[in-house]
């Protein structure tokens, strides 16, 4: 899925992130890997390192049904005079080797989280649109703060907030990650804010509507937002 190694993405100073394995882990930190370390790996943590663009691209491949794509940012490069000087197209890498079976069970599950009432992200919900996708918690500290009592966890201590998806799900066109660094409502606003983004592309392209809401006569009072914006990236297929 392309975790563990460096995308190739047209920017300085990439990070290929950090896979464990036990040897990996002995040679890199001099330390004994445990049955625990299993545990914490395959679920994220521990001394897994991902970058949100290897997520972006490893979830794209998922979509896709198998295939494994080189993101690029530069689309093309145009002269004063409105001359194409150079057009850069998808880099196809390779085929990740996952039987189709087991990529449709994946597919299924992700379309689960924001479409089925037990989901971990509702709130991402798209009339008319089978949005697929998955919440995620990195956390920076050991819990020595509860989590119901978030407001007064000093901000540096609180956990990141991923959310990483696509859309729709028997034809993809988008596939968005979303990261809020110390957030405050964990992954369930990361996925809102992909939702957003997901909606405003498919609407631009023609191919989504949003639905019409009947007019109470009532306004909200609007205020401006103090906190940050979190880090997105998208890619189209």
């Amino acid at each position: 899925l392309g975790l563990g190694e460096k995308t190739g993405i047209d920017l300085p100073d990439e990070n290929p992130g950090f896979i464990p394995t036990k040897r990996l882990v002995y040679q890199r930190y001099h330390s004994r890997w445990y049955k625990g370390s299993t545990l914490s790996a395959i679920i994220g943590q521990s001394y897994d390192l991902v970058s949100p663009i290897q997520l972006l691209m490893a979830y794209s491949a998922i979509a896709n049904g198998g295939k494994l794509y080189r993101p690029f940012i530069v689309q093309k490069i145009v002269s004063w005079n409105g001359k194409v000087l150079k057009e850069l197209k998808p880099k196809f890498i390779r085929n990740i080797n996952i039987k189709q079976k087991y990529l449709n069970a994946v597919k299924k599950g992700l379309c689960d989280v924001v479409n089925k009432d037990y989901g971990t992200a509702v709130n991402a919900r798209i009339k008319g649109i089978e949005f697929c996708g998955k919440t995620g918690t990195a956390q920076i500290i050991s819990k020595t703060y509860s989590i119901y009592d978030i407001k007064n966890i000093p901000r540096k201590y609180r956990d990141n907030a991923w959310f990483v998806g696509f859309a729709p799900l028997n034809d993809p066109k988008i596939a968005v990650v979303v990261l809020d660094m110390h957030a405050k409502f964990l992954g369930a606003n990361a996925a809102v804010i992909a939702k957003k983004i997901v909606e405003k592309y498919l609407e631009q392209k023609g191919l989504w509507k949003p639905p019409l809401h009947k007019k109470t006569g009532k306004s909200k009072k609007g205020g401006k937002s103090k906190s940050k914006l979190p880090s997105f990236i998208y890619t189209s297929f």
